[in-house]
């Protein structure tokens, strides 16, 4: 097994992270608590494929440290797994990127095909990707993978390959390092630079091999704190933030709350240059780590008619919602009690339809339950399906239409 440890000389992005993840995580830890990691394997299966890398980063007596641990063979995997457990027993909260799904339920049925006892709690820890997912059309970065996420970000790898390609250079690696001592053995000490006829292109020795194995582990972990810097954006949209001001100021309000009247409507916005109409509100980050562009528009999924802007500098964060006035329809869920008056184009209760003609009203199908309003609306930012419910009303323009408004 070969063991190597690296002291981290920037250490911001792991102490930025580490300010959002307890923030995230709400069970009282503390930085020196957390254990990002990552692991590298010959396969997706742990009943038919190998661990063969696992790279830590975690606060080691002050200072930062990155550790990798690899096998040269498949009889080491359980000293890998050793060494992990150890750091592990020390930093008891694991921090990885989409960890829950592969590396930690890969690395607990390992532990058990070689009887390794579980010394250690194998809680899933925090999950990077599962947080961060649900934001997935706000962010605006395509694919959620690691990768894409880093570019988001602004950082540029080193590294140049990917998974199944490390998997063959792995492979490629064991076979060189046999090849090697075989020769070794049988020339007096001679070692070929490389192994003939294995490949076309690429790094042909042992120890470039192993070089662009270790640069993938650890820029992936290395990397990760940076990824988690987004996790700003779910903490500020959970409540993360406070109401400085709101425009245009209204008389009817009796709280700060985003301009909520006593009628529980949004009080009435004022125009902007263009003859637009917008209601704008100005909020100050508890966190100061929203590491994403605020200065673009963010449509969100949300109808392209009616984005939502929002700018961050300064440390503020200034969000202007499109105001619309035009008639819309609010839906209501239980059309069975309701009848359809097609002359008025609305439905109502039975309980009132019952005594009205029956020439003039019809059964209410769920498309036809719904009555008209003319008001001020705000989109809602975000698609929704016909299953979603809302703890506040919501209208649309049709039964099917996947953008909802509120008053």
């Amino acid at each position: 097994m070969i063991i190597r440890r690296t002291t981290v000389i920037d250490t911001t992005p792991f102490f930025k992270a580490a300010e959002l993840i307890t923030g995230l995580y709400g069970h009282g830890i503390s930085t020196e608590d957390l254990l990002f990691f990552d692991i590298e394997t010959t396969g997706l299966s742990a009943d038919s494929s190998f661990l063969y890398l696992i790279g830590c980063l975690c606060l080691e007596k002050g200072e930062l440290i990155l550790s990798q641990f690899f096998s040269e063979g498949i009889t080491e995997e359980s000293l890998l797994i050793s060494e992990f457990d150890r750091l592990h027993s020390l930093h008891p909260v694991l921090v990885h990127f989409n960890g829950s799904t592969f590396d930690v339920p890969y690395i607990s049925k390992k532990r058990r095909l070689l009887g390794i006892p579980t010394a250690v709690n194998e809680d899933t820890g925090f999950d990077i990707y599962k947080v961060l997912h649900p934001y997935k059309a706000f962010l605006g970065a395509g694919s959620m993978s690691q990768k894409k996420l880093e570019i988001y970000c602004g950082l540029n790898r080193r590294d140049m390959y990917d998974g199944g390609e490390l998997i063959e250079f792995y492979n490629r690696y064991i076979a060189l390092k046999r090849l090697e001592s075989l020769h070794r053995r049988s020339s007096g000490g001679y070692t070929p630079s490389g192994l003939s006829g294995l490949t076309t292109a690429g790094p042909v020795s042992s120890d470039e091999l192993l070089e662009l194995l270790f640069l993938h582990n650890y820029e992936d972990v290395l990397d990760m704190p940076v990824v988690a810097r987004l996790l700003a954006l779910p903490l500020f949209l959970c409540g993360g933030y406070s109401i400085d001001e709101h425009a245009p100021k209204d008389p009817k309000l009796t709280s700060p709350d985003a301009g909520i009247a006593k009628d529980n409507t949004l009080f009435t916005s004022e125009s902007d240059r263009d003859g637009t109409r917008t209601f704008t509100i100005t909020l100050t980050p508890e966190s100061d780590l929203l590491a994403f562009s605020f200065n673009r528009r963010h449509m969100c999924e949300c109808n392209p008619e009616n984005e939502i802007c929002a700018e961050y500098a300064d440390g503020r964060c200034i969000i202007r919602i499109p105001v619309i006035t035009e008639e819309l329809k609010l839906f209501y869920p239980d059309h069975k009690n309701y009848y359809y008056l097609p002359a008025e184009d609305y439905a109502v209760h039975k309980s009132i339809g019952e005594f009205m003609n029956k020439d003039f009203r019809t059964r209410c199908t769920a498309d036809k339950c719904y009555t008209r309003h003319t008001l001020d609306f705000i989109p809602l930012p975000g698609s929704v399906g016909k299953k979603d419910v809302f703890p506040f009303t919501v209208f649309k323009r049709f039964y099917n239409d996947k953008y909802v408004y509120v008053r």
